[in-house]
């Protein structure tokens, strides 16, 4: 136990914020725990975290900031490396002279203050902030810009040593250079650049990483909250090494470079697995490499963490919920389909139901399911893994996709013998899948006896929370929100901070329009009514419709207007 722990023990007694038995409690479970005296407080919720920042600023007398709302001096930022900040959880704010402030998070840390002062020559004076806030500042001012100059006149044959198990594995931990070490020997300037574009891509929430040669140069983008974001682009002298080198990374054939290739890459960052898909398409200029970034990490699979309302909420359960049936989840391509029926699976998993799932590919692993992964060069379409399927004695079944009519046909006949399926299928909305189904040759009286639920989605841009400010609603929209109760008399938007990179927008939210399949809904089906007279009949039934939803987080001021009209039709 450190002697500062000890004091400030004594100390929080002295200035009344604790008792002595509370103290000596929070040694005890300091010492069992091996941890520092900071977190055994919070542990033990003795002091809640705001109680013990004013505890730190009373007795030891630090200041407190908010870190977004600071300027940090890029002299300061210098002096202590980015693997060093993220591993010690400090970010230094500014420097005058031989005194350098730091923003820590456990100024009682000695440990941590002798390191720190040691790696950047100075004294040091702690300054508070949050943890999140640190880390925040960290990723924002240590982008890990690569010095492309460099990479030209450095760069050679890469040399790459594999993983034991032979895949190209690759940590792009900052402050884990040992493991990383013990992947690649020679990690040379290309590796570095390749490993810099995707944790930068990681770091952002990027979905996608587009590598996309152009005439003059190679641009790089990345898909942000469903919307393509410009990067730095790379000079055109290193475009075949770069490309190179990601097909290497995913074990793609370097030498054709006239057919599409499909590889996977699976990476360790920041103490967390993501699998990255990448597809290799030639175009005029060369090779585009397209990398779909799967981070298990920020994919909750709990239907009540998708911040969608009660009601839709229970009318989901109740149909996953029931022996038998067609699920369908429909939307474009990135509206969140696939995690809506992971999760669903997930809701229902247990050791007495066999779940099989046949899917193009598999993007994540679900304990007792048993998932099987489509091969069509060799012959394993969705509608022959359907067949052998239904020969397993399955419960429920999970198709990735409905795209022909003898996928549909097998899909309909299993859920009228006593089988739950859920599947996905591309529409725009509810409705509008009832004719999708007819046109695709399926028989109304059986889409009528087979479907329970559908259920339309998208995924709407989050305004940012720091930076998102409220404007009187114009007289112009009050229209749009005469279904609402009461029409709301702000909306909010927002031009861009340092927290968003600028974009207004952080972090995605789920609308969803779900329509029951209900008697009267039933009765439309089986006549072949219309698209207009079923949405009609829906809408009657209580249906709440996309723009509705889109609508009602307007008025939350969880949503911008804009993003409301552009997402619902």
């Amino acid at each position: 136990m450190l002697l500062s722990d000890k004091k400030f023990g004594q100390d929080l007694i002295k200035e009344g914020f604790l008792t002595e038995n509370q103290v000596l409690s929070a040694y005890e479970h300091q010492v069992l725990k091996n941890i520092s005296l900071k977190d055994a407080l919070l542990g033990l919720k003795l002091l809640s975290e705001e109680e013990l920042t004013g505890a730190l600023i009373t007795i030891l007398g630090v200041a407190a900031i908010r870190l977004q709302d600071y300027q940090i001096d890029k002299e300061a930022l210098d002096k202590i490396p980015a693997d060093k900040c993220r591993k010690y959880k400090v970010i230094p704010i500014s420097l005058a002279g031989k005194s350098l402030s730091v923003a820590v998070t456990d100024p009682l840390n000695i440990i941590t203050m002798d390191e720190i002062a040691l790696i950047s020559g100075c004294e040091i004076t702690p300054v508070l902030a949050k943890e999140s806030e640190i880390m925040e500042a960290i990723n924002r001012c240590h982008s890990n810009k690569v010095n492309v100059e460099q990479i030209i006149s450095e760069s050679g044959p890469n040399k790459d040593a594999k993983s034991p198990d032979g895949n190209y594995e690759i940590n792009i931990t900052p402050e884990n250079t040992e493991k990383s070490q013990a992947v690649f020997i020679d990690e040379t300037p290309i590796i570095k650049l390749a490993n810099h574009i995707i944790a930068s891509a990681v770091r952002k929430r990027a979905s996608d990483i587009h590598i996309e040669p152009r005439p003059k140069m190679v641009g790089v983008r990345y898909r942000i909250d469903g919307m393509l974001v410009e990067q730095e682009p790379l000079p055109k002298s290193i475009q075949l090494q770069v490309i190179s080198r990601l097909k290497i990374m995913a074990k793609l054939d370097i030498s054709e470079k006239r057919l599409p290739q499909d590889g996977q890459i699976k990476i360790v960052f920041e103490n967390r697995e993501v699998d990255l898909r990448v597809s290799s398409l030639p175009v005029r200029h060369g090779e585009k490499i397209v990398i779909r970034i799967l981070d298990k990490s920020s994919i909750s699979l709990r239907l009540d963490d998708f911040q969608l309302s009660d009601n839709i909420i229970s009318q989901i359960k109740r149909a996953i919920e029931l022996p038998y049936g067609l699920i369908l989840v429909t939307g474009p391509t990135g509206s969140g389909k696939t995690t809506t029926l992971y999760a669903s699976l997930n809701h229902i998993n247990k050791p007495d139901l066999n779940i099989v799932t046949v899917e193009d590919p598999v993007e994540y692993e679900l304990s007792m399911v048993n998932q099987v992964n489509v091969n069509v060069d060799a012959g394993l379409t969705f509608a022959a893994a359907l067949k052998s399927i239904l020969r397993q004695d399955p419960d429920v079944v999970m198709i990735g996709e409905i795209r022909d009519r003898e996928t549909l046909d097998i899909a309909i006949k299993a859920s009228l013998t006593g089988h739950l399926v859920l599947s996905t299928i591309h529409t725009n909305d509810a409705p509008g899948t009832i004719s999708r189904l007819i046109n695709m040759g399926g028989e109304p009286y059986l889409i009528a006896s087979s479907l329970e639920i559908i259920i339309a989605q998208r995924l709407l841009r989050r305004l940012c929370e720091n930076c998102k400010e409220p404007y009187p609603t114009p007289n112009s929209l009050l229209p749009y929100f005469k279904n609402l109760r009461e029409p709301p008399k702000e909306l909010f938007r927002s031009n861009g901070c340092s927290r968003c990179d600028m974009l207004g927008t952080k972090g995605r939210t789920s609308i969803m329009e779900v329509m029951t399949i209900s008697d009267p809904i039933k009765e439309l089906i089986a006549k072949a009514a219309t698209f207009d007279l079923i949405k009609i009949k829906a809408v009657e039934l209580g249906m709440q419709t996309l723009r509705e939803y889109a609508l009602a987080k307007v008025a939350a001021g969880i949503i911008s207007m804009d993003e409301a009209l552009q997402g619902t039709i």
